[in-house]
């Protein structure tokens, strides 16, 4: 079975409208309070066929994946190609990484993705910096070396370069309080006519500030003069934000999460939320503008602390203490089926 996307059950709904690779109706298969969008592949062939069977393929990989965005609250869309045997093991994949599956789409709940990409003329652009920017038209410091065109090229093209990288980050100053992240993206595989491009970043950004996202857009258009070019890709499914590594099983991902915020084998849930709060504040980019790696350092204790909030949001508390327990015979015996499987093909 070819896999689109996990989403949150919410209403549950027993159909699904929708044709997928080669025209396979989707089958929605459920675990716990997660369903599963897949629709039946031949195996043997896929990713074998054509390079024009692939296209389409992908193209309705991603169609299925922007109608489930408007019919689910919560979607996670899979890397294309993941392939499962049948809808046991479609269910059975679901059970082994539903910690992370449920972080992930606790994360995604409500929001979209937006890309956008930013494109400038170059030609005017350069004949712009050559007329004004002194790094450019000072007098040479070492007549040897800069006297000729190799040398003023180069201090051209440098000063072109420090261009974009002041307006990427003017972008993205406008851009990035109408989101709730942001991931680096890569240019697009075509530019608007003779314009080359210089900046792509995807945005996640809440269903109810879309409007918003564009109208900054449209207001970096009429800032900028006419050599910059700016264009904005959906509402999308947030696949930049979908990041899942479904060989890793649940203990695994919570053990991992537990030990990242420095906690103990059992915690109640305040306590996750307070080791957690004093991570945060320690490691929060604010504090290390200058480290670039502090961004990625903050994230992963969220990404932590949204795991451990997941997995104590689906499982009941010790009673009488509020603790959870996030040792391995624990976290391992709750997903243990006994009776009727919360997985149902």
């Amino acid at each position: 079975m070819l896999v689109y996307a996990v989403v949150d059950r919410g209403r549950d709904r027993e159909t699904c409208p929708l044709t997928g690779a080669h025209d396979a109706p989707i089958e929605m298969i459920r675990c716990r309070d997660l369903s599963v969008a897949a629709s039946p592949v031949d195996l043997e062939h896929f990713g074998r066929d054509s390079p024009e069977s692939l296209r389409a393929d992908l193209q309705k990989y991603q169609a299925v994946n922007l109608a489930l965005l408007g019919r689910y609250h919560a979607v996670a869309p899979m890397r294309f190609g993941l392939t499962a045997r049948n809808r046991a093991h479609a269910a059975e994949v679901l059970d082994t990484a539903y910690v992370q599956l449920r972080a992930l789409l606790n994360r995604l709940a409500g929001k979209v993705e937006m890309i956008f990409h930013a494109f400038w003329d170059l030609n005017p652009v350069l004949k712009e910096i050559a007329s004004r920017d002194e790094r450019v038209t000072r007098p040479c410091q070492s007549p040897s070396a800069d006297s000729d065109l190799s040398g003023f090229g180069r201090r051209l093209f440098e000063a072109a370069e420090a261009r974009r990288r002041d307006l990427s980050r003017a972008f993205h100053a406008r851009l990035a309080p109408c989101a709730v992240d942001f991931s680096d993206g890569r240019a697009p595989a075509e530019s608007p006519g003779r314009l080359e491009w210089i900046f792509t970043r995807s945005y996640l950004v809440e269903r109810d500030r879309e409007q918003q996202f564009g109208t900054v857009v449209d207001e970096l258009g009429a800032t900028h003069d006419s050599t910059l070019t700016f264009e904005i890709a959906g509402p999308l499914p947030p696949y930049n934000f979908a990041q899942v590594d479904l060989r890793r099983g649940n203990f695994d991902v919570v053990d991992h999460a537990r030990r990242s915020l420095s906690l103990p084998e059992r915690a109640t849930l305040e306590q996750v939320k307070a080791a957690y709060r004093k991570l945060a504040f320690d490691l929060h980019p604010d504090r290390s503008p200058e480290n670039p790696g502090a961004l990625d350092r903050f994230r992963a204790a969220t990404r932590a602390f949204e795991v451990l909030e997941a997995y104590c949001g689906g499982f009941p508390a010790t009673p009488g203490t509020g603790e959870y327990s996030f040792a391995k015979p624990d976290v391992e015996g709750v997903f243990v089926a006994t009776g009727r499987s919360p997985c149902h093909e």
